[in-house]
């Protein structure tokens, strides 16, 4: 979802024209490494700017042109899947996204708050016997705030892309998920971020991505 993000926010054809996004029409690919950079630029004997490449690219195949997004995107990619993985059973870390806030703005908001003002605390369980670890949060509070930035919520669509008409009916996903080298380790982050989230849906009752 984030490259095909990238890839729709760079072929906006206001940000081709904006100045004030000069760095973006020289030689540069905004923190892609030295290899990517010589795989994007080669392809106009290093005379273009990413964003006309880009353009030019994908007018004539979007699964090359999604590719050369991912490739733009790898090393950020690389670095955010590591922090990820290594976060993943930390105890004071919770994994949202974008797209959880969209999807249900109130419902996400209260999973950070039970997550923020929670402790994991021995409780006896209902029907007598041992007891066992449970999640405790002021329920009250919770409901109060995430009422609160419900009413007050304000989205800003001048970054967003994912309501792009132009790439409705396009699968973007599919050109990397199926790639010959990229999709296999693609479908295993993917898997993986999923066991995640279903893993802090049943401790904080986050929604799903």
């Amino acid at each position: 979802n984030l490259v095909a993000s990238a890839f729709r926010y760079h072929l906006k054809h206001h940000l081709r024209e904006d100045p004030t996004l000069a760095k973006f029409h020289g030689l540069s690919c905004a923190g892609c490494g030295l290899s990517a950079w010589h795989v994007i630029f080669r392809r106009c004997h290093y005379s273009c700017s990413y964003m006309a490449l880009l353009a030019e690219v994908s007018s004539r195949s979007t699964s090359t042109g999604i590719h050369l997004e991912y490739i733009r995107s790898y090393a950020m990619l690389k670095n955010m899947v590591s922090n990820i993985i290594g976060w993943a059973n930390h105890s004071q870390v919770l994994h949202v996204t974008p797209e959880q806030f969209r999807r249900d703005f109130a419902a996400t908001v209260a999973c950070v708050l039970r997550f923020m003002l929670g402790s994991r605390k021995m409780q006896p369980h209902a029907g007598g016997g041992n007891r066992s670890w449970s999640w405790i949060y002021p329920k009250d509070v919770v409901a109060r705030i995430t009422r609160k930035l419900n009413r007050t919520k304000m989205f800003d669509e001048r970054h967003a892309s994912y309501r792009d008409t132009e790439w409705a009916e396009s699968d973007l996903r599919g050109p990397l998920l199926e790639h010959p080298i990229w999709g296999r380790p693609l479908q295993t982050v993917e898997s993986f971020l999923r066991s995640l989230a279903e893993r802090q849906a049943v401790a904080y009752g986050c929604p799903a991505p």
